[in-house]
């Protein structure tokens, strides 16, 4: 479905249709999605804001060396969305991702480690064009030493009680 077929308005159902197909193109595997591909959802503007490293990435450019550099470092690497929330100008996507941290990050020593993290994601659609034009990235900034939901400690908050060990 090609999003310029639409017409200037767009209404919720139309978000939660994109975003699902956001969520779909990358979970198949963004290693192998071509650039093209890759960036036929998101306005030439695009503001991509992580919020674990603090930085803010503008237009195409910016997200294809976000994506690039993040994919060299995780071998492999993989999305999997759990589920979408609809919001006023777009949706909210919920999931994981894996991989492996097989090459350095800049500054941060490659760890070899893989790993499990929790991640969300809010996309902001253009209402003229229907591209995404902001992205709120969310996740651990520790997220080579992540681990499945799964696996977090329990800790039981009571007087005296103290947090039980990972398994």
């Amino acid at each position: 479905m090609a999003i310029n077929n639409h017409s200037s308005k767009f209404d919720a159902e139309y978000f939660v249709r994109m975003t699902e197909e956001v969520g779909k193109s990358w979970s198949k595997s963004l290693q192998e999605m071509s650039h093209k591909d890759f960036m036929k959802h998101y306005s030439p503007d695009v503001d991509w804001l992580d919020h674990a490293f603090q930085i803010h990435r503008k237009g195409h450019v910016g997200l294809e060396m976000l994506r690039e550099r993040w994919l060299t470092c995780n071998q492999p690497y993989k999305v999997t969305i759990t589920d979408i929330h609809p919001t006023k100008t777009g949706s909210i996507l919920e999931g994981f991702a894996e991989g492996v941290f097989a090459e350095d990050l800049y500054t941060i020593k490659a760890t070899g480690k893989a790993f499990t993290y929790t991640l969300c994601i809010r996309l902001d659609f253009n209402t003229e064009s229907g591209l995404i034009d902001r992205v709120n990235e969310y996740y651990t900034k520790t997220w080579d030493t992540s681990v499945p939901v799964s696996r977090y400690r329990v800790d039981y908050k009571r007087e005296g009680a103290r947090g039980l060990p990972r398994k």
